[in-house]
């Protein structure tokens, strides 16, 4: 799998990034703000369950 940013496809400040198979082939997607401060948690949760069916539960966890 890979993360690949789409340019072009965000409104404002929004970036969108789709998830793609060793094959190219789209299986997800998601946008995230391209604001100059942090990521709240509640982002970042979002992101991770979203992404579970293809990285597994908790994949963004450091101690994996």
């Amino acid at each position: 799998m890979a993360v690949v940013e789409l340019p072009g496809r965000g409104k404002g400040s929004h970036r969108i990034y789709s998830v793609q198979s060793s094959e190219g082939i789209e299986v997800s997607r998601f946008g995230l703000t391209d604001h100059p401060r942090e990521l709240t948690w509640t982002v970042l949760r979002g992101v991770e369950t979203a992404l579970a069916p293809w990285f597994g539960d908790k994949w963004m966890e450091a101690d994996r």
